[in-house]
Order: structure tokens, then sequence, then C-alpha cells
């Protein structure tokens, strides 16, 4: 897990080029930098779907940077915006892209690869576990012992279910959006499986608890 969590951000720190990413439906600044402009104006957006719209608006001013927020992002993919600006009293065009992601982060294959394979890991780990609580006692171990392994098997079952919605959340919100029905669905059929472990979890407790109490008063005469 550790190893694949530093590969993530290897990829990441690599391949995370200039391009500016932005949230889908949030308002993203488009940027843009002159020493020598007293004004610039954005004058179109491009949508990913190859339609344009004229804006013609003064983007804000502060000192020698220029801004303008956008917040029509409800369609994923490249946009591009130009402006035109005053550099040394002569005007100027220029174009940059930008993109709109459902997470605001950049979407890549190898980073999607590796955070499949470690969320099938904890999967995995999490179902074996779970079998352990079950198979790995022994008909001679005595009841405490019993509730202990179990216990103990399950608490480590936890801990990888946690990681596996956390790890898994991020992979269909990355590729589907949080306002996704498909990620919306996967969300919340993995808290239902979740609290259903936790009430597992803490059943197993109180039993635990429960024999402890017991195997006590057995060894002062009492039940």
């Amino acid at each position: 897990m550790i190893i694949g969590l530093l590969l993530i951000n290897i990829v990441i720190a690599e391949e995370s080029g200039g391009l500016l990413i932005g949230k889908q439906k949030n308002c993203i600044q488009l940027p843009q930098e002159c020493a020598d402009c007293s004004y610039i104006t954005l004058t179109s957006i491009q949508y990913p779907n190859m339609t344009r719209e004229y804006i013609d608006v003064t983007m804000t001013k502060q000192g020698t940077s220029f801004n303008y927020s956008f917040c029509k992002t409800q369609d994923l993919g490249i946009y591009s915006y130009c402006v035109v600006g005053d550099v040394e009293g002569t005007d100027t065009v220029a174009c940059k892209d930008f993109e709109i992601t459902p997470s605001g982060t950049e979407i890549n294959g190898w980073r999607i690869t590796i955070q499949i394979f470690v969320s099938l890991s904890t999967l995995f780990l999490m179902i074996l576990f779970l079998y352990l609580s079950g198979s790995g006692i022994k008909s001679g171990m005595a009841k405490a012992e019993q509730g202990a392994s179990r216990f103990f098997f399950i608490g480590l079952s936890l801990v990888f279910l946690i990681a596996h919605i956390i790890i898994t959340n991020v992979i269909v919100h990355d590729t589907l959006g949080v306002s996704s029905s498909m990620a919306s669905v996967y969300t919340s059929v993995m808290y239902i499986f979740f609290t259903i472990i936790i009430l597992f979890f803490l059943y197993t407790l109180i039993k635990i608890i429960i024999w402890e109490i017991d195997i006590f008063l057995r060894s002062k005469g009492r039940r």
C-alpha cells in the first residue's frame, strides 16, 4: 500500500504539466500576466464540444496580473480562452487552454491503474482477514481466546475496508465526478457495507467483554 501511494505521488509529480485544471461545476480563475498592459479583455471561450461563447469582458487587474472568474464549468474536457491586451500600446491576442475534471485534478492512466491495484489489494486483504476471523479459531481454544482472535482479525479487516473505501472513492470521483449518479450509488453501497462491518465489530467486542466477565465470575465461583 505504501509503495503504491508513493508511486501515485511520483506519477503526479512527473506528469502534471502546466495546464490549468479546475473542478466541474466550480468556478475557475483564468489568469493572464502582462507587465506592459493597461487592460486585458477576455474575448471568447471555446467549450469542449467546440462551441464558442463571445464574452468581451475586461479582466480584473492587480498589479501586472489580470484575472477572470469563469463559472460555466458543467462540461468536462479541454476549454480554450482568448484575450486581447495593449502590450506596449499594441493590441495583442493570446489564447490558453484549461481543463475541467470531476475532481479538479489531472486524470492520467498510470495514476488510475496504481489506484485500482491498491484498491483491489486492500479489498483482498479485507476479505482474507474477515475469513480468518472465523476459520482461524480452533475448537480447543477457550472462549476468551476465540473472542480475542476473532476481534483481532475483524479489526484488521475493518482497517483495510476503510482504506478500500477511501481509495475507491477517489477513483470513482476522479473518473465519474462527485455529482454522478453511479458514483453516488457506489458510495451509498460501500457505506452500508462499512456500517454492517462496524456493527459486527462492535458485536464481537461486546461478546468478548461478556466472555471475560463470565470467566472472571466463574473463577469466583459464580456465573
